[in-house]
């Protein structure tokens, strides 16, 4: 670029100097006079052009400015962890199929055989609640075959019987009791007094109203009208019976039977069996 404007100069000035030089000559002279006057001043040269100014220098381009450097990506959020799904519950033990009960006579002579088969185990525990009007009691009564019982009262004495001797809880001390109450217990558990009691129960009215369970235990639920004569008096409830489906014992009854306490009123109670081959009745002192 720097040469192409110093050969442009260069042109410029020599064609100004062929013009000076053709003006002064081109033109022929004429004889000289008498000077009348000094002679005219010599024309001053004409003064050469100035040399075109060399241009500006081209500035040189801004420095191209550095790119802000590109932001790094955020980091990508791991996934929150999947929940782990609910456990499956469980299913319900299948209720047995009401058809499979035994109903009329036959579930009258389950009834029966059911009692027989609960004096028949080796130990159980039953456990009675009961509300007479306002007043509401529990007992625990262990039994352990064949003649040994464990009466334990929420309200009241608790009681140990066998077979040749009772004894008494008052206060923290056990004593001995004067009565043997286990002869007479004896005498009640006798196969020939059972017999006679079962035939002194009238079962009315009995049907069956479908399977449940207890504890786990599938059961079949039979209602039914009883009534017992107990000395002179004739007691009546109604009552449900909760019978185990595989071992035919009884596990829970409710019932609702004419008081013995308060005339006219009712006594509702409820029964809940478990049978223990584990519990043991002993002697509490010697």
């Amino acid at each position: 670029m720097q040469r192409r404007v110093t050969a442009i100069a260069l042109f410029m000035l020599l064609t100004a100097l062929v013009l000076v030089l053709a003006a002064c000559g081109g033109a022929r002279p004429e004889p000289t006079k008498a000077p009348t006057a000094a002679p005219a001043k010599a024309a001053a040269p004409t003064q050469a052009p100035d040399p075109t100014k060399l241009p500006e220098p081209t500035k040189a381009p801004e420095a191209t400015k550095a790119t802000a450097p590109t932001k790094a990506p955020e980091p990508i959020k791991a996934p929150e962890p999947t929940k782990a799904p609910e456990p499956t519950k469980a299913p319900e033990p299948t209720k047995a199929p009401e058809a499979q009960a035994p109903t009329g006579k036959a579930g009258f002579d389950l009834l029966m055989q059911a009692a027989k088969a609960q004096l028949a185990q080796k130990a159980f525990r039953a456990t009675i609640s009961s509300e007479d009007g306002s007043k509401t009691s529990q007992t625990v009564l262990e039994f352990v075959a064949p003649d040994r019982f464990h009466i334990m009262p929420s309200a009241g004495q608790e009681i140990i019987i066998l077979k040749d001797a009772t004894y008494m809880k008052q206060g923290d001390k056990w004593i001995k009791s004067p009565i043997n109450m286990g002869e007479m217990m004896s005498g009640l558990l006798n196969q020939q007094n059972i017999e006679a009691m079962l035939k002194e129960m009238d079962v009315a009215d009995l049907k069956f109203v479908g399977a449940d369970t207890v504890n786990g235990k599938p059961m079949w639920v039979y209602q039914h009208a009883t009534s017992m004569k107990v000395g002179e008096q004739a007691i009546k409830s109604q009552g449900k019976s909760w019978l185990g489906i595989t071992d035919k014992l009884v596990y829970k009854i409710e019932s609702e039977a004419d008081s013995l306490i308060n005339k006219g009123g009712k006594t509702k109670t409820t029964v809940l069996y478990d049978y223990d081959p584990n519990i043991k009745i002993e002697a509490p002192i010697q």
